[in-house]
């Protein structure tokens, strides 16, 4: 008689929560901290990112790593204020340590921060938001042209409007868009 192999039940999938700052995922975050479940503790990490993020007082080379507390936890702070704290469970199996993760996070929270305030510049909302409208009528162009539904005075009056542009943009400083 054959005997049937046991099979090892499948290993609990390891649930992470995403830390995002302005549509990116920054990390994510494996373990909960004291009553914190790891939801809640992602949730946490990117309020506070974010509250950094939008204090364009606050310089991104302020944000270091530090030990805290009981010493066995390694921080990322902006100034004295915790973002995240990277734990030993945190940690796990990976060959890198404490500090080493914790600079690879800070430097990662110090460009999403740069990115998300330079995107934020009104000019770059200005000359997003003119893109934007000007790619949107280019398809549109392009789809009408390919079914054949435009007249050619109509090509005549984008070629005005994008001439009002052009002199709009000077105007105001942008130049080129």
């Amino acid at each position: 008689m054959a005997q049937d192999a046991q099979v090892p039940p499948a290993a609990a999938e390891i649930q992470e929560y995403p830390v995002i700052l302005d549509g990116e995922v920054l990390f994510e975050v494996r373990e909960g901290i004291g009553s914190f479940t790891p939801e809640e503790r992602a949730a946490a990490i990117q309020r506070r990112i974010l509250q950094v993020a939008e204090d364009e007082d606050i310089p991104v080379e302020s944000i270091t790593i530090k030990r805290v507390g009981d010493r066995d936890n390694v921080s990322v702070v902006q100034d004295n204020r915790p973002l995240v704290t990277i734990t030993k469970a945190d940690v796990g199996d990976r060959l890198e340590t404490q500090e080493e993760i914790a600079i690879e996070l800070a430097q990662r929270i110090r460009e999403a921060i740069t990115r998300y305030r330079q995107d934020r510049v009104p000019q770059n909302l200005l000359k997003n938001t003119v893109f934007a409208v000007l790619t949107t009528i280019l398809t549109l162009i392009l789809a009408m042209t390919y079914f054949g539904q435009l007249p050619p005075s109509w090509f005549q009056t984008q070629i005005a409007y994008a001439e009002f542009l052009d002199w709009l943009l000077a105007r105001l400083g942008l130049g080129n868009v």
